[in-house]
């Protein structure tokens, strides 16, 4: 299992780390752009809750993660509302590696792009765009230089062990970018219609900040 695997591994055994309701923002975007039976790879699932909410919707769902406990606990809820869903444990690029080419109508990548260099986004847009159908639809956020961990970030890319009051940060030592828009926009592939958003919110006195994209392939 990789480094950043066997973190969430270990965080999905904790229940603030296995969200029940989807995010808002995918709510909005699936009224917005997504029609039933659309077929819908959510990479980076977690405990579930956008592989469960898009599979109610009616679409047809596979998800992908690094993490056993949190497939497995996807898998316990799939199962319980009696859901087909597709599930695979792996990273994107090696899933990537073995899908043909325009296989998705649609690609939610939610809270999980930013954990990894700058290199290797940019290979995961390229896959992206790759096994997207033509009219396919993109939404994934980014952490922007306005959260509250990009102080922590090192000259190596990685978050910092520690706050500055000595608190140890959950995702400590793990790779992580931030983005400003325009350097954000620079990186995604020319075959995208791109609208953007951004949202924000705070959790124990510190700002989550995150930048949107909604794209579309032509």
């Amino acid at each position: 299992m990789t480094e950043i695997g066997e973190v969430f591994n270990h965080l999905h055994k904790k229940a603030r780390f296995l969200p029940i309701f989807p995010s808002e923002e995918v709510i909005k975007w699936r009224h917005r752009e997504l029609t039933p039976p659309m077929k819908v790879l959510v990479i980076g699932c977690g405990g579930g809750r956008h592989v469960l909410y898009l599979a109610r919707e009616g679409f047809i769902c596979t998800g992908i993660d690094i993490s056993d406990n949190g497939l497995r606990e996807t898998n316990l809820r799939t199962r319980s509302e009696d859901l087909e869903v597709e599930l695979v444990l792996s990273d994107f690029l090696s899933f990537s590696s073995i899908t043909p080419d325009e296989h998705f109508d649609a690609i939610l990548a939610f809270s999980v792009l930013y954990y990894q260099s700058e290199a290797t986004f940019n290979l995961c847009l390229s896959e992206i765009s790759r096994i997207l159908k033509i009219g396919g639809k993109l939404f994934f956020n980014m952490r922007s230089h306005q959260d509250w961990r990009h102080q922590y970030q090192n000259s190596e890319g990685r978050l910092a062990e520690l706050e500055s009051n000595g608190t140890r940060l959950v995702e400590a030592n793990l790779p992580h970018i931030f983005f400003d828009l325009n350097s954000l926009m620079k990186l995604i592939p020319s075959s995208f219609n791109i609208k953007t958003g951004s949202y924000s919110s705070e959790f124990e006195g510190k700002l989550n900040h995150n930048l949107l994209i909604d794209a579309t392939k032509f």
